[in-house]
C-alpha cells in the first residue's frame, strides 16, 4: 500500500466496531499498553501532567477525566507518580465502547494502584457539568474522528476542564507507517492490531493539522509539540502558561 503522509485516511478501525468482544479487546488493549511502555507512547502526556501537578498547592486530590482510556495505563502510570510525592489523583476513566469500559474496570479492580471509576459516554457530548475536574487528557483518541468531531470533543474537553487539558496522538509520518507495519506483523499476536495500527498511523495528523485545531471557539493559545518517536502533542491551559 502507498502511504500518502498528505492525505489523513478515514477507513474504519476495526477496535471501534461495538461488535468486538470483551477478549478481543483486553488482547488488543494489552499490546497497545506495551506498544505505549516500549516506545515511550505515555511520556508526553505524564511529562505535561506531571509538570503542571507539581506547580499545584496542597490540597484536595486532582481530578483527571482521561477521554478514550484504553485499560486505564495512563492513570496507573501518574499515580504511581503521584504517590511517591504527595500528589493524590482521582481518575474518571470514559469510552463509549463497552468492551472497552468492561476491560477497564477489570484492570481498576485488579490493580487499584489509581483511584478511578469507568464511564460509558461520548467523548463528543460528555455528561458532565463545566470546570467538573481539573484536568482533561486524550491519547491515541482523536485520530479515530473527523475535524467536525474533533473540534466537538476538544470543545467538550475545554468545557469540563478547569484548569486545562492534554492530548497524544500519532504523527501521519511515512517511517511511522513502515516502522508500525513491520513491528506488528512481528510480534503482535493480535489480528485486530495488525490492522488498526498502521491504519492509526493513516489516520494521525500533521503538525499543521494539530496547530491548526487553534482556530476552533475557544482554543486560541493552544501549543502543540512533535515528540519521538512520531508523537504530537497539544495543550491548553486556563492560565495561559506553557508547559
Amino acid at each position: 500500500m502507498t502511504f500518502d503522509a498528505k492525505t489523513r485516511a478515514h477507513d474504519p478501525e476495526r477496535m471501534d466496531d461495538p461488535a468486538v468482544d470483551v477478549a478481543t479487546m483486553r488482547e488488543t488493549l494489552a499490546e497497545v499498553d506495551m506498544v505505549n511502555r516500549v516506545l515511550g507512547g505515555w511520556s508526553g502526556s505524564l511529562r505535561l501532567l506531571k509538570r503542571r501537578l507539581l506547580r499545584r498547592s496542597a490540597g484536595p486530590p486532582a481530578t483527571i477525566l482521561d477521554l478514550g482510556a484504553g485499560s486505564g495505563g495512563t492513570s496507573r502510570a501518574l499515580s504511581r507518580w503521584g504517590r511517591g510525592r504527595g500528589v493524590v489523583l482521582r481518575w474518571t476513566l470514559l469510552d463509549l465502547h463497552p468492551a472497552v469500559c468492561r476491560v477497564a474496570a477489570d484492570e481498576c479492580h485488579r490493580d487499584a494502584s489509581a483511584a478511578a471509576s469507568v464511564v460509558r459516554a461520548d467523548a463528543r457530548r460528555l455528561p458532565f457539568a463545566d470546570r467538573a475536574f481539573d484536568f482533561a487528557h486524550a491519547s491515541l483518541v482523536l485520530h479515530h474522528f473527523d475535524e467536525k468531531d474533533v473540534a466537538a470533543i476538544l470543545g467538550e474537553m475545554r468545557r469540563v476542564a478547569r484548569e486545562g487539558f492534554v492530548v497524544n496522538d500519532l504523527e501521519r509520518h511515512p517511517l511511522a507507517h513502515a516502522a508500525i507495519r513491520g513491528l506488528t506483523r512481528v510480534f503482535s499476536r493480535s489480528a485486530l492490531v495488525r490492522h488498526d495500527a498502521p491504519l492509526s498511523v493513516r489516520r494521525g495528523f500533521l503538525p499543521s493539522e494539530m496547530r491548526g485545531w487553534a482556530r476552533f471557539d475557544g482554543l486560541a493559545g493552544l501549543g502543540v509539540r512533535s515528540r519521538f518517536p512520531f508523537r504530537l502533542l497539544a495543550w491548553r491551559f486556563e492560565d495561559g502558561a506553557g508547559p
